[in-house]
């Protein structure tokens, strides 16, 4: 009952959330046998996933519990290799207080606002999709300094554009000499 305080401002949205969590997969973090809160996931794609909900009873807040649920989480994502973690939350033009705390939850998380959905639940409840990269970028490399990798069939054009940056001190690389790290 306390959980449905926090999360749920209607009956109706309480059993939506039954219905749906009953088949995604869910944490419960348990002190003395009791439960104090949980998260469950939905997988969107095979690299995207969403938080469906995460909660923890008022009494425990600030204790780290909803930061070690969202961790593991997170960890279970990765070895399921998924790259992008998404939640949905109250968005901050409903000027409703409790959500400002969620928000900055998220926020500290790593979670950034991807967009703002005015009217997925209704008008006077708009959503705020925020995102977190769960993956640092695989099968890129990153350069450092004023380098350039040119890939063209064409060598006389990857030439042609090494002679026009030379005054410029623009390094250029030609992508055969990295084509074993850029498949990796």
């Amino acid at each position: 009952l306390e959980f449905r305080r926090v999360l749920f401002r209607s009956e109706t949205a309480l059993m939506q959330f039954v219905q749906e969590a009953a088949d995604l997969p869910m944490l419960v973090a348990v002190d003395d046998a009791a439960a104090i809160g949980f998260i469950t996931l939905r997988q969107h794609s095979a690299c995207a996933w969403e938080v469906h909900a995460i909660a923890v009873r008022p009494q425990q807040h600030r204790r780290g519990i909803g930061r070690r649920l969202l961790a593991e989480a997170e960890r279970l994502l990765r070895d399921r290799a998924a790259e992008f973690l998404a939640v949905k939350t109250l968005s901050g033009s409903a000027e409703y207080e409790p959500y400002e705390k969620t928000r900055a939850f998220y926020s500290a998380m790593g979670f950034r606002p991807l967009m703002e959905l005015p009217t997925l639940w209704s008008e006077e409840n708009p959503c705020l999709v925020m995102i977190k990269p769960l993956t640092t970028s695989r099968g890129h490399r990153r350069f450092t300094g004023p380098q350039l990798v040119i890939a063209s069939h064409n060598a006389g054009k990857a030439r042609e554009i090494a002679e026009l940056l030379a005054p410029f001190g623009v390094e250029v690389i030609r992508s055969e000499e990295h084509t074993s790290e850029l498949q990796s």
